[in-house]
């Protein structure tokens, strides 16, 4: 029978520890969430910040495309505006002047002479009209003679040079045939003179011909760099010279390191090119460029900041869990081997430290002053309270960290270190009604944190009844057993209330606490062992007991209490004013 129950029970020793096995197997320390999670964010900072940057660079460069289109066409609307202003200014002295139609024909040299210069005043006029024209000209007598309209600023040499060229061409083309009595277009020149180019439109008619033309770097201005292609014949406008290309085509070429953004003019016959230097300039900007270092400093920044994480609180953390786990075992000596910066991890160092310190101090206290039986079954009941308490506040402080709530961990390890200072005070420390007041709120607003329900906590304490001493956990009982015990509905506020008066009698001044909450109520087959405790129940006492066992070892049978339910859990409590050390 014994070998049987020696086996069951080493059966049972191996599941335990298959049990845990298993459940650490399915644990993840800190470290390595931490180190994870920083570079699983990293990675996708990165990530995140290089399509942000391959993006902009894409936009910034479809926008470069777009300005420089736009300019292309506004110059290319502009040469066209031009020529429909040069056409229409040449339409109308053909076609409207009769002093033209005059010269046209053969006549006196004198007559010639007077209609010439009437055509010149005309030409003025439309020069005054059409501010973009460079110059009129008109010619007679075969086109030997000739006179012009130049516009002010317009080099006249220039226009001389221009004009007999244009006169020796319509002398060629008449001599071939190509002239005739009917009104047209003869034909349009594109010219260059010295760095200038110019467009000019000529119409005819049988010994006469009026024209005119603009100058073309006039119209794309000095900014950029422009040129034009006309039947094969380069010709650059603006800017560097760029090297003569003699095919292009409507939109974007690339050539060399170069770009040519050409748009064709029908009007003119020709097309425009805008020439752009195919450099990194056009893609990125100096505030890309700044991005991308950034960015590549993102990486040496991951590492600096993984190394610190694990510098300042990994190795630390996983030291004082190493530390907790041994007390876990038996182990009443924490040897804390790495040191860490973190005020609240030191805190809790501190607090452990100064537990096991007290609780080993107990220990000896306690085989030390066996023969004094009260003081050992009081300290005895004291140390009963403590060890479920002190393990639910460090794995509520280590879930916390372990979530990365580090604000509420603080201050959540701050509660606890004035909670564990408050329960471990010196022997012989007298502890007043305020102390313990203050002590339960303290309590409370620690579980705050780790409740799933509010809490609210009301406390009234009459004048001149703070200082009176009281045995230590006499307020703290009812308010843990409330928070255990007095769970609510989804939603719904635990609500505990402490109101503490004084009660007058012939023998002495008595205290008269009454605490009661919102819950369940005590269970009633409790209240009578509750309101009739017997020595006997001492040995397996519960928390409201051992306050109870306590109270009477202190004041014996001066002390009372009754417990009731009062929608919700109720508790009186009759004990002796004391205002010195119990």
């Amino acid at each position: 029978m014994a070998g049987e129950q020696n086996k069951a029970e080493q059966n049972a020793v191996k599941s335990e520890k298959e049990k845990k096995r298993r459940n650490g197997s399915r644990m993840i320390s800190l470290g390595t969430q931490i180190q994870v999670f920083t570079a699983v964010f990293f990675l996708l900072l990165f990530c995140i910040l290089l399509v942000n940057l391959l993006l902009s660079v894409s936009f910034y460069h479809r926008r470069q495309n777009e300005q420089l289109t736009e300019a292309l066409e506004e110059k290319a609307d502009g040469m066209e505006s031009a020529a429909e202003m040069l056409q229409n200014a040449v339409e109308t002295i053909y076609s409207d002047d009769t002093s033209f139609t005059s010269l046209s024909t053969y006549q006196a040299a004198g007559k010639q002479w007077t209609e010439a210069y009437r055509v010149r005043t005309t030409m003025e006029q439309q020069i005054r009209v059409h501010r973009g024209l460079s110059s009129l000209v008109i010619y007679y007598e075969s086109y030997q003679k000739r006179l012009y309209c130049v516009r002010d600023g317009e080099d006249e040499e220039t226009v001389q040079r221009f004009a007999d060229r244009t006169a020796q061409e319509m002398t060629l083309l008449g001599s071939q045939g190509h002239a005739n009595t009917h009104p047209q277009l003869w034909h349009a020149v594109l010219y260059r003179e010295g760095e200038r180019t110019y467009f000019g439109i000529f119409m005819q008619k049988n010994l006469a011909a009026v024209g005119g033309f603009v100058c073309l770097e006039d119209i794309v201005g000095d900014a950029g760099n422009w040129a034009i292609l006309q039947q094969e014949q380069w010709y650059g406008l603006s800017g560097d010279s760029a090297e003569a290309v003699t095919s292009l085509s409507e939109g974007t070429t690339r050539i060399g390191n170069r770009r040519y953004f050409c748009a064709s003019i029908p009007t003119m016959d020709l097309t425009l090119t805008e020439i752009v230097p195919d450099a990194v300039s056009l893609y990125v900007s100096p505030g890309h460029v700044l991005f991308a270092i950034l960015l590549a400093c993102l990486v040496p920044m991951a590492v600096s900041l993984n190394r610190l994480i694990r510098k300042k609180l990994v190795l630390p953390l996983g030291d004082m869990a190493h530390a907790v786990q041994s007390i876990n075992e038996g182990e009443w000596r924490a040897n804390f081997q790495v040191e860490s910066r973190v005020l609240e991890i030191e805190n809790v160092k501190q607090a452990i430290q100064t537990l096991l310190q007290e609780i080993e101090h107990y220990k000896i206290r306690v085989y030390e002053d066996e023969i004094n039986a009260q003081r050992t079954q009081l300290q005895y009941l004291r140390l009963r309270l403590a060890p479920h308490f002190y393990t639910n506040c460090l794995k509520n402080a280590y879930c916390m960290l372990e979530l990365g709530e580090y604000e509420n961990a603080g201050t959540f390890l701050l509660c606890m270190s004035r909670h564990i200072r408050y329960l471990l005070q010196p022997d012989g420390q007298p502890i007043t009604l305020g102390e313990e007041a203050d002590f339960v709120r303290n309590y409370i607003e620690m579980e705050r944190f780790v409740s799933a329900s509010p809490i609210a906590l009301e406390i009234h304490i009459d004048e001149g009844c703070e200082n009176a001493r009281v045995p230590i956990l006499i307020l703290q009982t009812f308010a843990e057993n409330a928070v255990k015990y007095a769970t609510r509905e989804a939603g719904g506020e635990l609500r505990i209330g402490i109101f503490v008066t004084t009660v007058e009698s012939e023998e002495s001044t008595y205290l008269d606490i009454g605490v009661h909450d919102n819950g369940p109520g005590y269970p009633e087959e409790l209240l009578p062992m509750f309101n009739h405790l017997s020595m006997e129940e001492e040995s397996h006492l519960g928390g409201i007991k051992n306050l109870l066992s306590r109270l009477r070892l202190i004041w014996k049978e001066r002390a009372n209490w009754y417990f009731h339910n009062d929608n919700g859990a109720a508790c009186e409590l009759i004990v002796p004013m004391e205002k010195d050390a119990l």
